[in-house]
């Protein structure tokens, strides 16, 4: 009985009450949706991004048991394959060491099935969920050292989304905070947070993030493109900020670059293609030598594709 005592004095004293092992978890009203993130004088934020199209919140801590983290982020688009959530998952910080083990699972919420993800890392086991609101994928990631399928289970349980009529039209268009020295260039497509480039012989795919996304991201770009290419564009080893690309897509040999820019409040994933090395070196510099636009400044527009 004493040792249940202790317990409860710690759940009221530290965490403001709490299941046993659980931390006390705290609504946090962001655009458009809301969600309970823990909370209590351990926590601290460790990433906050706030902005209706693109943003993430993030919180860890230690408690008796060991530590605790939890995150939030969204940003325009439909849900990602099992493949492009392993991708994503050391840019969110799964370990530079992450080794993509994951299992599918899934966590009941008003009676429905949230799309779930167990991932094993270094560091421990790390639950990632997704769920649609509005326009945009909600990603809700939680890891700790103990009880962490309850905590997963109550932080997502907890996402109540209520989008912005007017706010969920802006989703449509994507505009990327880079200033590219590409002319006679063109936008094939602003859709689905990608903004596609083309000068009618090589391409150029470019999307925003959130501005934490780590370089650690291109390590694992290979599943990222056997999402999009169906396995005929291959990633080689990477270096630096970039990796290397090369293959076929449509019985067309294309080589290329991938890259990340990070920016004040945002990063910029680029995917670059062409017909041969010397054009693809040519784009990658152009890529390279790109500066960002300061915060508040009008984002870089460009023309619609010829009409045929």
């Amino acid at each position: 009985m004493a040792n249940l005592n202790v317990v409860g004095l710690v759940c009221l004293g530290l965490l403001g009450g709490c299941e046993l092992g659980q931390p006390k978890l705290e609504r946090r009203e962001l655009p458009g949706l809301s969600i309970e993130l823990p909370v209590g004088a351990q926590f601290k934020t460790v990433r906050e991004q706030i902005d209706y199209k693109l943003g993430e919140i993030s919180v860890s801590g230690t408690l008796a048991f060991g530590t605790v983290m939890a995150m939030v982020r969204w940003n325009p688009g439909e849900k990602l394959t099992a493949p492009e959530l392993e991708v994503l998952a050391p840019a969110l910080g799964a370990t530079k060491d992450f080794k993509a083990a994951a299992v599918p699972g899934t966590i009941a919420k008003d009676g429905t099935l949230i799309e779930t993800l167990r991932i094993t890392t270094p560091s421990g086991p790390m639950m990632l969920s997704q769920l649609a609101c509005g326009g945009r994928n909600v990603l809700v990631m939680s890891m700790a050292d103990r009880g962490g399928n309850e905590l997963h289970a109550r932080i997502v349980n907890s996402v109540v989304c209520h989008p912005d009529p007017v706010k969920e039209k802006t989703l449509a268009v994507t505009q990327v905070p880079l200033k590219l020295d590409l002319p006679g260039w063109f936008a094939t497509s602003r859709e689905n947070n990608q903004l596609m480039l083309s000068d009618g012989a090589s391409f150029l795919m470019l999307q925003p993030m959130p501005a934490s996304t780590k370089q650690d991201m291109l390590v694992g770009a290979a599943p990222m493109l056997d999402a999009m290419f169906k396995g005929t564009i291959k990633a080689g080893a990477a270096s630096g900020n970039r990796v290397a690309l090369g293959g076929s897509f449509e019985g067309e040999k294309l080589e290329g670059y991938m890259r990340i820019t990070n920016c004040a409040n945002a990063a910029v994933l680029s995917l670059g293609l062409s017909g041969d090395k010397t054009h693809a070196d040519a784009l990658d510099a152009k890529l390279a030598a790109a500066t960002c636009v300061p915060p508040g400044q009008p984002l870089p527009s460009w023309p619609d594709a010829p009409k045929q």
